[in-house]
């Protein structure tokens, strides 16, 4: 899906899956359940999944409801005391996307992705992972790579100041970036 080798609105029949990947259908319906889950498809009760169809005004509106949920996890961050211990694990995070800065515009969103989410994944809160882990999933199937939605020399100018205030202890800042 993220490569768009499956698109918007595709059937997906399974009988069709497990020739194709010569496999039974409990690991072809277990991947679409997973896929389900995380807010790729639509299951259908004839042995079919679709992928999800959404409008582009909708697929940025979820992205922007997703960076209200990350900045979020630094608040939920903050209040369990977690802050100091975020530098350590998003430094290398950081240090890829400054290996990447010359690579190819997917390749530097991803790793910026990687770095937004890092504080997400570690509040802690299952309810909050998987309400992002389903926004991102549907955006994902309209963006594919998401170099419509962020510019990755903006993208990377924001990791580094979100650096500076964490290695600055300048939470509030880190939080309103």
């Amino acid at each position: 899906i993220r490569r768009r080798e499956i698109v918007q609105g595709q059937k997906l029949v399974i009988k069709n899956l497990e020739q194709e990947y010569g496999v039974s259908s409990t690991p072809v319906r277990d991947a679409l359940y997973m896929l389900k889950t995380a807010g790729f498809l639509e299951m259908k009760s004839s042995g079919t999944a679709r992928v999800i169809t959404m409008e582009y005004d909708d697929c940025l509106e979820l992205v922007r409801i997703n960076l209200g949920l990350v900045r979020l996890s630094f608040f939920l961050i903050m209040e369990n005391g977690m802050a100091p211990k975020l530098l350590s694990g998003m430094e290398p995070l950081y240090e890829k996307q400054v290996e990447l800065k010359d690579a190819e515009p997917e390749k530097r969103i991803r790793a910026y992705i990687d770095f937004v989410n890092y504080p997400g994944a570690h509040t802690g809160n299952k309810f909050y992972l998987g309400m992002t882990g389903t926004l991102w999933g549907k955006s994902v199937v309209a963006f594919g790579d998401y170099t419509e939605v962020y510019d990755p020399d903006e993208a990377f100018e924001n990791s580094r100041q979100m650096m500076e205030a964490l290695k600055n202890e300048d939470y509030e800042r880190f939080q309103s970036l």
